[in-house]
């Protein structure tokens, strides 16, 4: 678990360096994130940490680690939220 969490905090960090040389990758607009709760870093404020990148996120939280948020037993779960929103585009 700790080497995964250094690698997101490692890839976080690139992400960070990269969108403030470029300034490009900005979504106007609305994104809508799904969280994976179990493996958010302790004291993250998702809003603050996307705020570069987008006008407004809408999170959806879910009790699953990253890894695990597209096994069947997430999907359960994530499929009928990601149903309901895009059945309103």
């Amino acid at each position: 678990m700790r080497c995964f969490a250094r690698y997101c905090e490692k890839l976080r960090g690139l992400r960070l360096l990269y969108c403030r040389r470029r300034n490009r990758n900005v979504i106007h607009g609305k994104a809508v994130l799904f969280v994976a709760d179990k493996t958010v870093p302790e004291g993250m404020d998702i809003q603050a940490t996307w705020s570069p990148y987008v006008d407004t996120l809408e999170e959806h939280h879910f009790d699953f680690a990253h890894e695990d948020i597209l096994s069947p037993e997430a999907l359960v779960v994530l499929g009928p939220v990601f149903n309901q929103l895009v059945s309103v585009l």
